[in-house]
């Protein structure tokens, strides 16, 4: 499910407007977009508008998706895709970057959860 989607969602299964949602937040022409998957807001923002709607827990969730991606990653080298192994690779390549770059607390020390340097 795509971040806008479970925002809205979330949203209307409390019973939310978007002006409550957005409120002191961002503007709610932005949710809006947001939730029509038209823009990725930054973490920061989502992070509020989660705690806002009492959704938890970002970091497993960034985590799943990385997981299922790892997984078609793994089904398209054994089905022997090479066009697509090296497409899922390239999308792995960027999301482990953005978790490290997002989610790990030392990364300078550690280099992040994740190597990312492996050629």
């Amino acid at each position: 499910m795509k971040i806008g989607d479970r925002l809205k969602l979330t949203r209307l299964k409390k019973e939310m407007t978007q002006e409550e949602v957005a409120e002191g937040i961002i503007s709610v022409s932005y949710l809006s977009k947001i939730e029509n998957n038209q823009v990725t807001p930054s973490e920061e923002v989502l992070h509020l508008l989660y705690q806002r709607l009492g959704i938890d827990n970002l970091f497993n969730e960034r985590m799943n998706e990385l997981m299922k991606q790892m997984m078609l990653w793994h089904k398209a080298i054994t089905d022997k895709n090479e066009w697509k192994a090296v497409e899922m690779y390239e999308n792995l390549k960027k999301m482990i970057e953005y978790f490290n770059s997002h989610f790990a607390p030392s990364r300078r020390k550690s280099g992040g959860f994740f190597r990312s340097d492996v050629e």
